[in-house]
């Protein structure tokens, strides 16, 4: 009937019908426009201060995230408070920067324990679902993505470089385990590996059964240790969700009960593994297996940040596996990439955030392994992305390529969410890449595109908090550090094991070897040297890298040549 009414109304009122469509088009053209202004360099550490005193004021301190319902993880948010925390106790006086250090390391902790004990998290298998329906990160929305897991690879294993928490490590090694276990791809030809999107929260058409427990399942499989796993897990007979079935979740990082840490962790261990075993003989969720070049990139630098704070070879080599999938089915032979891989064909063309999660990742594992190589390949989609996406009149990138079919407006990510935006991460690139290339012109336009949005950081909060680390990066000392000599590798690793937000590494075994503008006039006479420099002005090089951390956390005007 209403179809009948708007084909009737269409013939009879063409005329009128058209100019309609060409207001509406014209309308959502203007919305879509963004035009960069010019603006004094008024960017400084109070306004990171005022991003966090605005946003504290959300933040839930008793189960952490914010204090609403539902509760989603938001990475990127919890990524700068970590290194929002570690900049101010580097270089603010500590009186001034006291509370603001306090509360946002106070922030991170608290979120990040509540939510590896929380039903969000898989106890048994690893991994994290969605987001939790209520503030206690208890009861989960059971699905689970490859997007959220990759970014909280990251973000544990940073703030277990931080904060040495055990809690954190187990978190990434069982993450890493689910991974591997259920969305990974068989090896393709050339040893190569994909990652699958999500598993679904149904099975047998009912939402998070292949997760739940009830209590005579648990006594039937575990016998005399029924009782302590189910005090451990907070299992009960009426169940601690609906219709007697219990979602696993732990009260205590260390379990809470009345034996040794270690008698315990060894009986849960064999439990779990027991639990498992069992669990993986039901019927499974579903699993979405298209292979996302965004999100996989994300697992890239999830994996390589893995790596740089546990130095598990096996971290690395996954990311290099998954990597090598990319320069083998996702790169367009005239360049740009490809989006989606799925039945062995790779499709539809790239988007912004698949070129610069990709760039991203690319420029990781520079980091992890010093081949150059990776660099030149982060640096060839960036002049793909300036020649079709950059737009010169806001400075910001379009998130369709110019190549891509026409639609009515091409829009910008701006706003950082669970997952951040193109534009936010292609300025972290740019700096970053900048500085590895002596690019001016790379942290010009990174600075242009902050400028665009600073005004948005105080509200914004974890919404454009990956604007706000790039932020960081231009208000506080930013090292670049170079190592040249046989021991590269093995002062690389101890550079590793640290926390430091605000510095880019190079390295090679020989001067021969590093062809990068950072590297230029870095002499090499036999022994490893370590030069840390600021803006192209670098402090005497030595040795020990426990002098490096101090050129690091020196003020600005120690620096010299």
């Amino acid at each position: 009937m209403l179809l009948e009414k708007i084909y009737r109304f269409y013939n009879e009122n063409l005329t009128e019908v058209e100019k309609q469509a060409e207001t509406v088009t014209k309308g959502v053209r203007t919305m879509a426009e963004i035009h960069g202004y010019e603006t004094g360099d008024d960017m400084n550490p109070r306004v990171l201060d005022q991003v966090f005193d605005r946003w504290q004021l959300l933040l839930d301190y008793e189960w952490g995230g914010e204090r609403r319902a539902p509760k989603f993880p938001l990475p990127i948010g919890f990524k700068f408070l970590l290194a929002y925390n570690r900049v101010k106790e580097n270089h603010d006086k500590p009186k001034s920067s006291e509370f603001h250090t306090q509360k946002s390391i106070e922030a991170v902790k608290i979120t990040l324990e509540k939510m590896a004990l929380g039903g969000i998290y898989d106890q048994l298998g690893g991994g994290f679902a969605r987001y939790s329906t209520d503030i206690y990160w208890k009861v989960p929305h059971f699905e689970k993505m490859l997007y959220d897991n990759s970014q909280l690879l990251s973000l544990y294993s940073n703030a277990y470089r931080s904060t040495q928490d055990p809690l954190y490590k187990s978190v990434v090694y069982e993450t890493i385990e689910f991974l591997e276990r259920e969305l990974t791809s068989p090896l393709f030809e050339g040893g190569t590996c994909g990652f699958y999107s999500s598993l679904d929260a149904d099975s047998e058409g009912e939402e998070g059964k292949f997760y739940l427990w009830t209590k005579d399942q648990l006594e039937e499989l575990l016998g005399d240790d029924a009782p302590l796993v189910m005090d451990y897990f907070n299992v009960t007979k009426a169940g601690n969700w609906e219709d007697g079935k219990n979602i696993l979740f732990r009260t205590h990082p260390g379990g809470g009960l009345s034996m040794s840490r270690q008698v315990l962790q060894e009986k849960i261990r064999t439990a779990k593994k027991k639990m498992l075993e069992a669990r993986s003989k039901r019927v499974r969720p579903a699993l979405d297996d298209k292979i996302l070049t965004s999100w996989n990139a994300l697992m890239i630098n999830g994996l390589v940040d893995a790596y740089l704070a546990f130095d598990e070879e096996s971290f690395l080599r996954l990311a290099l596996e998954n990597a090598g999938f990319f320069i083998s089915k996702m790169m367009k032979p005239g360049g740009g990439l490809y989006r989606v891989y799925k039945n062995g064909r790779s499709s539809v063309d790239g988007f912004m955030d698949d070129y610069a999660f990709l760039i991203q990742a690319f420029i990781s594992l520079y980091r992890a392994t010093f081949d150059e190589e990776w660099l030149m390949n982060a640096e060839k989609l960036v002049k793909y992305t300036m020649d079709h996406f950059f737009n010169p009149m806001s400075g910001l990138f379009y998130y369709t390529s110019d190549q891509a079919p026409p639609l009515i407006a091409r829009k910008m990510e701006i706003a950082d969410n669970t997952i951040p935006a193109s534009n936010s991460q292609m300025a972290l690139n740019l700096f970053i890449l900048g500085k590895y290339f002596s690019n001016d012109d790379y942290i010009q336009k990174a600075r242009a595109m902050l400028h665009y949005v600073k005004n948005e950081l105080v509200k914004g909060g974890p919404y454009y908090a990956n604007w706000s680390l790039l932020m960081s990066y231009f208000v506080y000392p930013f090292s670049e550090v170079v190592i040249v000599g046989e021991e590269c590798i093995a002062l690389r690793k101890e550079f590793d094991r640290l926390y430091i937000p605000n510095f880019i590494l190079a390295g090679a075994k020989t001067k021969s070897s590093l062809h990068l503008p950072i590297t230029e006039e870095k002499s090499y006479s036999g022994q490893t040297m370590i030069y840390v420099c600021r803006d192209k002005t670098c402090f005497k090089p030595v040795t020990d890298v426990s002098e490096a951390l101090k050129q690091i956390l020196a003020p600005i005007s120690a620096q010299h040549v």
